[in-house]
């Protein structure tokens, strides 16, 4: 398996911070017996029999998919939703889960009527660990580095040694899904194909997938804000967006370009043709890192910071730069491509209130940009360590999670009940004030349906979002070492990865020199990269046959 499961909305993100948590989560492995004799080769990896794919015979879709992971669009609700359950699933079974959530945290279950009817409708007892997203990686780490664990476990990234993790602390469901075995559980069965091939490790498969677009980070843009500038919200090149982000800004007004410097630095980057990781070249593997474009971008996005275009809390660790585009304190925002939904469910400007989206365009029209996927996941939900007849209860919870498109259990999981929490509205579902306040537990973040680009707020946001990932897909690159195996980029690519987002967060705030990244990433391949691109290469050339 890669370091990472492919880009995703926060293994993107993190930064120094993120890195060092989840290296500190390793460090009770010896003493549970978790490192050594356990074999994690390429090799054995491929042998993995994945759980066999089988399509619910759902709705036909407005806007179709493909197979190149174009997710499939719906202009509206079923008006009759089938109920795939005719009773609850489960009989008082008792689940514990940790979660991240980017939404206010819900009230908690003695007060919270949707999280009791979700407990009622799965016949279980559902206690969840929700951590703010960005407190998500330090609370992760702490967790991992003791031994008391909850039942689904939500790992974004993979953490040091983390072969050996899951093989010491968590299942491996192989046995309980490989092939047809997964025909017990028939809506984690119709998840792709795709998305189960990073929960594939140490020659198991250890944990549900959290299905997501393939489609890479867009820039979000807030429409209706440069409408009543009278501002063309579609840039040719990043040089003209760069003049955008300047009229965009009004400090008296507490308005700003954008929120987060790490994102933005990763959108420049794709805009100068350079792909995030790996990527081969001159009959080898060179790395972002070691790329003029990466170092350029630096240049670029420091001097943006400079010009006092990025929010003043940027570089907070702490911060939701979400909220920030949501109230208008910033006008442009790299997110998920799945976020489409989440920005319209948590306006708080009003009936205007507009999102477009941007993807990474030329640089200065001299290059061709990146459009780069990931792997059809936002994370990983490990089961701890059980009895059989403990994981099929675990997996029956899970199940009901993934419940499809167009079924009564999705409309409750994802609206409420109708009346309390949502309303229904030109054939729709609208969450009522009360519904987005308690329907946001983070039950998706233990696993989620096959993804349906869909949302209640109109017809027209689904064509948008359809037509954008489609756009996105005509070209898309993806990382070449997605899927192999690295020891070192495993143990030592969080500690050398620190170093050297340590000194890329000091240039882009301006404390450190430009001048200093050369000799940072000499040090990041002494240290270790250059081992890591040897191990990938040896992986390319076996999965090659070479």
């Amino acid at each position: 398996m890669t370091p990472s499961p492919g880009p995703s909305r926060r293994t993107l993100l993190r930064g120094a911070v993120a890195v060092a948590a989840l290296t500190a989560g390793s460090g009770a492995l010896a003493a549970c017996g978790g490192s050594g004799g356990v074999s994690n080769s390429g090799s054995k990896n491929d042998q993995v029999k994945l759980p066999g794919y089988r399509a619910y015979p759902g709705i036909k879709p407005d806007l179709p998919g493909s197979a190149g992971g174009l997710s499939p669009a719906f202009f509206s609700y079923p008006a009759n939703p089938t109920k795939v359950y005719d009773k609850p699933p489960l009989s008082g079974v008792k689940a514990s889960a940790f979660a991240m959530t980017w939404a206010p945290i819900p009230p908690s279950k003695g007060d919270n009527p949707f999280w009791q009817e979700a407990d009622r409708r799965i016949g279980a007892d559902i206690s969840l660990t929700i951590t703010p997203g960005p407190d998500y990686q330090n609370k992760l780490a702490t967790l991992l580095a003791g031994n008391d664990f909850p039942d689904f476990m939500q790992i974004q990234g993979q953490p040091r040694d983390y072969p050996q993790l899951m093989d010491a602390k968590f299942q491996d469901l192989s046995e309980f899904l490989s092939g047809d075995a997964i025909h017990d559980y028939p809506f984690l069965a119709a998840i792709p194909t795709a998305c189960w091939k990073p929960t594939v490790v140490s020659g198991g498969i250890y944990g549900l997938p959290v299905p997501r677009p393939v489609t890479g980070f867009p820039l979000y843009r807030r429409d209706d804000i440069l409408a009543g500038m009278d501002l063309d919200p579609d840039p040719k090149t990043f040089k003209d967006l760069r003049a955008l982000f300047g009229e965009v800004r009004d400090v008296k007004r507490r308005r700003w370009a954008f929120g987060d410097p790490l994102t933005m630095h990763d959108f420049v980057v794709a805009c100068l043709g350079t792909p995030a990781g790996w990527r081969e070249q001159g009959g080898g593997l060179v790395h972002a890192y070691e790329q003029e474009g990466y170092e350029e971008a630096l240049s670029v996005m420091s001097a943006m910071v400079k010009d006092e275009l990025l929010h003043p809390d940027g570089f907070n660790t702490n911060k939701n730069p979400k909220q920030w585009l949501n109230a208008g304190n910033t006008v442009f925002q790299n997110d998920n491509v799945s976020a489409w939904r989440q920005w319209y469910q948590d306006n708080v400007a009003g009936p205007e209130f507009r999102i477009g989206a941007l993807m990474p365009m030329s640089y200065d029209g001299s290059a061709e940009p990146v459009h780069q996927i990931g792997t059809g996941i936002f994370s990983v939900t490990a089961l701890k360590k059980a009895s059989k007849k403990r994981i099929r209860e675990l997996l029956t919870l899970a199940d009901y999670l993934a419940a499809p498109f167009g079924s009564e259990e999705y409309l409750f999981l994802k609206f409420g009940a109708e009346g309390r929490h949502h309303v229904m509205k030109d054939g729709n579902p609208e969450l009522t004030r009360t519904g987005r306040k308690e329907q946001a537990v983070p039950l998706q973040y233990i696993t989620d349906s096959p993804y349906a680009l869909y949302t209640p707020e109109g017809r027209h946001i689904a064509e948008e979002w359809h037509a954008f990932c489609a756009e996105f897909l005509r070209k898309p690159y993806q990382e070449p070492v997605i899927g192999l195996y690295s020891a070192t980029a495993s143990r030592q690519g969080p500690v050398i990865d620190k170093e050297i987002q340590d000194t890329r967060i000091g240039i882009l705030s301006g404390r450190t020199p430009l001048s200093q990244w050369k000799g940072a990433v000499r040090e990041w391949r002494q240290a270790g990269g250059d081992r890591i691109r040897t191990e990938f290469q040896k992986e390319l050339d076996r999965r090659r046959g070479a």
